[in-house]
């Protein structure tokens, strides 16, 4: 490991102490038969660090709230009290929307052994989700290694690009794409493509790889929409692919607390995503709910759910016009069945 900079040169830095822990440990057969963690900061502290999510590029990986929760045996509520706990101490940021974590003092005791091992994690960062959390993780990341020295200061840029070259955390030699702050979209490709082709070429990847392992898809999958007037706009097309993708959207957008009836509404979620719902959608139904509503709507999926389910019966039924929602008697009727080719209501 390198010398603290700041330690005069007369005056050893001070000896740490590590031990080394075999990341296959926790599917290990016996370790799982002990009892398990109980739900806790430290516990989740601990696994944090030390899981399987975990990859080569320190601190950083793929992972979303509900499979984390899940790995542990804890229920939603107590992995997010527990993840509270560790974020209030700026121990670990995520944006859950993109399923980015990051350990931002990961870094500082788990530094490259050599120049060859930074020039390794350019396949792997390229394959983690976008977003603004990336970016910041990337620079933290820029100014560790090149406190190790002129060699490994030299590994970092010629594999993620100088930063006065490039502002963003796109891999060298790309050119710069328009910001983007949807975790969603990226920007990629060689310096003969234009943007357009930069997001089908990582379009087509995601498309094919791995949810897990740190790795994979983004949150949100891309649409068919080749020139979006906005990102704004791109990501209200979006059709979410996971539960936990509707959950964060309600949760952030329509101030729901979906944290205990995953398993209640996984169903209808993946109904959503096959009758390929968008967020806009969802949210011009939501806001029209809420409209017509004479009260509070006491649970807002399964109400919306029957809208959904409503319009579709009309579809089906090659109605004129669709329905005004004050009209409407939810019965239960499967929508999926009524959902034409393009995913309209």
């Amino acid at each position: 490991m390198a010398r603290d900079e700041k330690t005069p040169d007369n005056e050893k830095a001070p000896r740490r102490r590590y031990r080394r822990i075999e990341v296959r440990m926790w599917g290990d057969h016996k370790f799982k038969q002990l009892s398990p963690l109980p739900p806790c900061g430290q516990g989740l502290w601990v696994y944090l660090l030390t899981g399987p999510h975990t990859g080569p590029v320190p601190g950083v990986f793929r992972a979303g709230r509900a499979s984390m929760a899940e790995d542990l045996g804890w229920e939603q509520e107590d992995f997010d009290r527990a993840f509270a706990e560790a974020a209030d101490q700026d121990m670990v940021r995520a944006d859950w929307r993109a399923k980015f974590v990051w350990v931002p003092k990961a870094i500082k005791y788990n530094r490259p052994e050599s120049p060859n091992v930074v020039k390794s994690w350019g396949g792997e960062w390229d394959l983690l989700p976008e977003c603004e959390l990336k970016t910041q993780a990337l620079a933290s990341l820029r100014a560790n290694i090149y406190e190790l020295g002129e060699a490994f200061a030299k590994a970092f840029d010629a594999t993620f690009g100088k930063a006065s070259e490039k502002p963003s955390d796109m891999p060298p030699g790309k050119p710069p794409a328009k910001p983007n702050n949807n975790p969603s979209g990226k920007g990629t490709g060689n310096q003969e493509q234009d943007q357009d082709q930069n997001q089908e070429q990582v379009n087509n990847r995601r498309a094919g790889a791995s949810a897990r392992a740190g790795v994979g898809a983004s949150a949100h999958p891309p649409t068919d929409d080749d020139d979006p007037p906005s990102q704004e706009g791109h990501e209200m097309q979006v059709v979410p692919s996971e539960a936990s993708d509707w959950i964060s959207w309600l949760n952030d957008h329509h101030q729901t607390a979906l944290v205990s009836d995953v398993d209640r509404y996984t169903p209808i979620f993946v109904a959503w995503t096959k009758a390929r719902i968008t967020l806009k959608v969802l949210d011009d139904t939501i806001a029209e709910c809420r409209r017509v509503s004479r009260g509070p709507i006491n649970d807002l999926v399964m109400y919306v759910d029957r809208v959904f389910a409503a319009r579709a019966a009309e579809r089906s039924a090659n109605a004129s016009a669709k329905p005004s929602m004050a009209d409407l008697k939810f019965e239960a009727t499967d929508y999926r069945a009524g959902v034409g080719a393009d995913g309209g209501f």
